[in-house]
């Protein structure tokens, strides 16, 4: 080993301190930022989770917002709400589930069952000019029992 060898190696050895401290240096704000990223990481995905879920309400509501017309009132529909039966008009395309579905996501009550049946529009006259009203489709919805919707809110 000659003094080049030693100066080479003194030169290595006086840097090597200078990079751990350099590293240990660069490495304690990374621990920080993550420590403190955490925290904020679980706040934004709480925060995230209840706006997706506000967002899979709102389609959810949208999505079904054509099968549900309106609720049918009259005298012997009102009466079918002590058996927890509703009535509703709905799209002559919808079906037994997609009605189902429509109901659980604007009211929040899942049907024990669905009844569906199709109107066939009157025949009318208008003087000598013969015409025919819209079909149309209605269904009576069964709810579990201790359950209820309010249909009635602006009849």
């Amino acid at each position: 080993m000659g003094i080049l060898d030693k100066l080479k190696n003194k030169k290595t050895d006086d840097d090597a301190p200078n990079k751990a401290k350099d590293l240990k240096v660069e490495e304690k704000p990374k621990a920080e930022k993550a420590k403190q990223e955490k925290p904020k990481q679980a706040v934004e995905k709480v925060q995230e989770e209840t706006v997706v879920k506000e967002d899979m309400a709102d389609r959810n509501i949208a999505k079904y917002a054509g099968i549900l017309i309106r609720p049918m009132v009259s005298e012997k529909n009102s009466g079918l709400t002590k058996h927890n039966q509703f009535v509703f008009e709905i799209s002559t395309k919808a079906n037994k589930i997609q009605v189902a579905e429509a109901i659980k996501a604007k009211y929040g009550v899942e049907p024990v069952r669905v009844n569906v049946s199709n109107i066939i529009g009157k025949k009318v006259r208008y003087g000598k000019y013969t015409g025919k009203q819209k079909d149309s489709r209605k269904a009576i919805v069964f709810l579990p029992e201790g359950k209820s919707i309010n249909v009635y809110e602006g009849a």
